[in-house]
């Protein structure tokens, strides 16, 4: 038992120091913070979207999105969706 919780604690530590030198992760928590800066309702077009990783943190926005890739995710609130039927 005593092993299994000091592996618990190792995981804990290993999962911080990854946060802390994973570019991604902390890129991440840049762009969240800079889009929750934004005044509520404004406009944002996400060009070049790509899958959206951002959305989330975009709902006191009015969010429109272009990309011209071929992604698998939800056009119904692109800007694509809103002006033309998808293909």
């Amino acid at each position: 038992m005593a092993t299994n919780v000091r592996f618990s604690f190792y995981r804990s530590d290993e999962k911080k120091l990854k946060k802390l030198l994973d570019n991604q992760y902390c890129r991440q928590e840049w762009v969240r913070a800079r889009l929750s800066e934004i005044p509520e309702n404004s406009v944002l077009l996400d060009a070049g979207r790509g899958k959206q990783q951002y959305k989330k943190y975009c709902r006191h926005l009015k969010y429109f999105s272009q990309d011209f890739a071929n992604f698998k995710v939800n056009e119904k609130e692109s800007f694509t969706a809103a002006t033309e039927p998808y293909h």
